[in-house]
């Protein structure tokens, strides 16, 4: 007989052989409810054992370890799985004892074949959980699901089976030893890495763990007296310098000249800072010199009430288009229309998702200073004056087309648009549907009413959906390959090939000389997650990949020429006031591009800032001050700089080796976030 095949042992098998066992050793009641209790210790042990596994995966997968934790975190981070890992294995204990209660302990006896039978079929669907994930998921379309935690129940399961078969094959006395080391080991281990001040890795933690993020969490929430997010222990770069006020802390907004260092970097934010750093990011601006001039001259040649048409592409990185050095030919369409604009090289959305970046580009400010209602999907208040709504005050015609789920009259996106057209936003599911060619007849069609009353100018956009996932195959397009990141150039193809049908339109129309054409995107997309930092999809993090967008902007009177200087989407809103002399009240955070329109080589536009604008542990904020980048991660004050010009990827984090360029990007990153003029009403959702 092999050591498999022996019999099983059910709960009512072990207890009726402690049983015997008394009798046969004459020991108490009292001996045999702690063999009973044994096989409940036993069960913990063994899913401590199969967590412990999970954890060193997690030390592995997630690229985290000694060498980046540190020795308290690493054993934190094996403890908490092994925690977790013993509640879950009394709980399996506690529903064994009911099986037994119910009675059907003895259907399983007499069933064993068919409860090995079972044990095998779950054991085996793990694995083919993880090659479906691999297989279909991951190479042939995409979901949420990655292969790691596909693996985690199946580690859990096959090891905690295994550890629990070895167990239960040893006398009672020994079980009950491992355990009685067991249990206070595991107390002991939980406490060291509360006692020191600082730990290296924290952060790494708190940003990849699995259940040692909620261990760590629940630690440093001893240490957090103020209740402000922040801890004075387990803290890492994060650490609270005033344990007793909620109003400072590392994330904390400076207030100048008042002799407190809210943001604990060491020193108080002065009025002298203010003005050096505000001139150069453009938050406060020299005085200019009365001059009626301009206004007895009149508007400028290039500044007329022209038609105005922006695209929004969702979900486009730059680096997949061909007027952007990709290979494949993915976007002939685009790369020609560049070639007659102005092409934005470095252009820079101002967050990596919908819901942070198209509030900034309608508005003209950054997502934070939005009046809302903070939800997954923000809904935008009617407070806020949008794009449609100030050109609609200065006569002109105003239409938009929507083919995202988001875009729909409750959030708010068309205000101020005579006609929106949602129908596709409402058809559900739209991620999976082919749009585009919809968006561009709809256009065509609106761009057709609109012209029939000639005296007065408008302004139409237009949203291009399909790039965003999931992402489809299409016959029209070149047959890239059959992995996730050749679909989505297939969708980006597809897209371009319907543009070009709206090129064609306008041209056919003799609309194209008479046009302000705006294309852009809201945010990239993560498509390999060992070349993009980890993450798959959009809005996880604020790397190029995510945040590095194309934009061309053609005018009537702009020569075609590339600018390789960076800018930002929440442009778009100011150059297209200023080329068409429309007027409003509303203080814009962005700056006009029309002097690099006009060819003024001597312009810099000031630093470009991006957020990613969530609560807890998901705020972020970059600045690229050509060629550097700097990445906030405000909740564990954690610095990362690149160098762009040398390093496209962002793959060599130089703010240890650079420190006196990081101070200089994490002052501006601390005083931009100080500069937000907080929005004029804001309420949480559901």
């Amino acid at each position: 007989m092999t050591w498999w095949s022996g019999r099983v042992l059910t709960i009512e098998a072990i207890e009726r052989a402690e049983l015997e066992q008394a009798r046969d050793w004459n020991v108490s009641g009292t001996q045999v409810l702690g063999h009973s209790l044994t096989w409940w210790l036993t069960a913990a042990a063994a899913s401590s054992v199969a967590a412990a596994t999970m954890a060193l995966q997690e030390l592995t997968m997630r690229e985290l370890g000694p060498e980046v934790l540190g020795p308290y975190l690493t054993v934190l981070v094996v403890l908490s799985h092994m925690a977790v890992g013993s509640a879950v294995g009394l709980m399996i204990a506690a529903a064994l004892a009911i099986v037994r209660r119910l009675g059907l302990s003895s259907w399983m006896d007499r069933r064993r074949e068919q409860t090995k039978l079972a044990l095998g079929f779950i054991l085996g669907f793990m694995p083919f959980l993880a090659v479906v994930d691999i297989v279909v998921v991951r190479g042939l379309e995409v979901r949420a699901l990655s292969t790691q935690l596909a693996l985690l129940p199946g580690i859990l399961m096959f090891t905690g089976l295994v550890v629990a078969l070895i167990m239960l094959r040893l006398k009672p006395s020994v079980v009950t030893q491992l355990s009685v080391v067991l249990t206070p080991a595991l107390v002991l281990g939980l406490m060291i890495p509360m006692a020191p001040a600082n730990v290296a890795g924290a952060s790494a933690v708190l940003e990849k763990g699995l259940f040692s993020r909620m261990a760590v969490l629940s630690a440093r929430g001893l240490y957090d007296s103020d209740a402000d997010g922040y801890a004075s222990h387990l803290c890492e770069h994060a650490c609270d310098c005033n344990d007793e006020s909620a109003l400072i802390h590392p994330g904390a907004a400076e207030v100048t000249d008042n002799g407190v260092d809210e943001d604990c970097d060491g020193e108080d934010l002065t009025a002298i800072d203010m003005q050096r750093y505000g001139l150069s990011m453009g938050l406060t601006q020299e005085e200019e010199p009365d001059s009626d001039d301009a206004d007895e001259a009149g508007p400028p040649e290039w500044q007329k009430r022209h038609n105005v048409l922006l695209i929004v592409m969702d979900t486009v990185r730059a680096d997949h288009l061909g007027c952007h050095g990709y290979a494949r030919d993915t976007s002939p369409r685009l790369d020609a229309f560049a070639s007659k604009a102005v092409h934005f090289t470095q252009a820079r959305s101002q967050g990596s998702m919908t819901r942070e970046s198209m509030p900034a580009l309608l508005t003209g400010k950054y997502f934070a200073e939005v009046s809302r209602v903070e939800q997954k999907w923000p809904h935008i208040l009617p407070d806020n004056e949008m794009m449609a709504e100030m050109f609609k005050e200065a006569g002109y015609q105003t239409w938009a087309m929507s083919s995202f789920g988001y875009f729909v009259p409750y959030f708010v996106y068309g205000q101020g648009f005579d006609e929106y057209d949602d129908k596709i936003s409402k058809e559900g599911r739209v991620h999976w549907l082919r749009t585009s060619h919809r968006v561009t007849d709809g256009t065509l069609e609106a761009i057709d009413r609109l012209e029939e009353d000639p005296d007065r100018p408008w302004l139409a956009m237009a949203h291009y959906a399909d790039p965003h996932s999931g992402y489809m195959f299409h016959k029209e397009s070149p047959k890239f390959g059959p992995y996730v990141y050749d679909l989505y150039d297939q969708e980006i193809f597809y897209t371009d090939l319907h543009l070009g049908r709206l090129f064609d339109g306008l041209e056919e129309r003799g609309l194209m000389d008479d046009t302000i054409i705006v294309i852009t995107a809201d945010h990239g997309e993560g498509l390999k997650k060992k070349e993009d930092h980890g993450h798959l999809y959009h809005g996880q993090t604020l790397y190029d990949e995510l945040i590095h967008v194309p934009m061309m902007i053609h005018t009537p009177f702009a020569q075609p020429r590339r600018v390789d200087r960076p800018v930002a989407v929440l442009d778009v809103l100011p150059t297209l006031l200023e080329l068409t002399g429309v007027t409003t009240d509303v203080r814009m955070r962005g700056f006009s591009l029309n002097p690099y329109l006009q060819g003024d080589e001597s312009f810099v536009r000031p630093p470009v800032f991006s957020q990613k604008a969530q609560p807890k542990w998901k705020e972020l904020v970059s600045v690229v001050d050509w060629p550097w980048k700097a990445i906030w991660k405000v909740r564990t004050n954690h610095f990362e700089l690149y160098r762009l010009d040398q390093d496209p990827r962002e793959a060599a984090d130089l703010a240890s080796t650079k420190p006196e360029q990081m101070r200089e990007m994490s002052n501006q990153l601390r005083l931009w976030r100080s500069s937000l003029e907080p929005p004029n009403e804001f309420r949480y959702g559901r």
